[in-house]
């Protein structure tokens, strides 16, 4: 996982990359225009609902910010056994006809799951890591 300054500094690549100013971002997503700066000096590290926020704004994943994943568009709980087509409600692959079912149960535990603490994250992505195991 990456240090505050380090999440600070990929929050503001994104912005440049997309021509967003870090100033409106921030703006735009409530918080304090100090925000990166302090991350950046201190190692101040904003609330999870902060990140939410800048994530979401920026369309990437809390784990991309984080540095849990290089892939912007994946969270660590969608690629458990490194497979994109893994369903975070079920833990099996799904067919194209179950997909829709899978969708909406994996937004209702991706919604879930980021009303967590990081710590209960954790638990969570070592519990399902853990069920993957025991299968094989």
């Amino acid at each position: 996982m990456k240090n505050p300054q380090e999440i600070a500094k990929t929050i503001k690549e994104l912005a440049k990359d997309k021509k967003i100013t870090v100033g409106k971002m921030l703006s735009d997503c409530e918080l304090g225009v100090n925000t990166l700066s302090s991350m950046q000096a201190g190692g101040f590290f904003p609330r999870l609902e902060a990140i939410n926020k800048i994530a979401d704004y920026l369309g990437v994943s809390v784990d991309y910010l984080l540095g849990r994943t290089e892939n912007p568009n994946i969270s660590v709980v969608q690629t458990v056994n490194g497979n994109n087509n893994h369903s975070i409600a079920t833990g099996i692959q799904t067919t194209r006809s179950d997909e829709i079912q899978s969708d909406e149960m994996a937004q209702e535990m991706l919604k879930q799951f980021n009303q967590l603490s990081v710590v209960d994250r954790s638990r969570v992505i070592l519990y399902i890591d853990d069920l993957n195991r025991k299968k094989i």
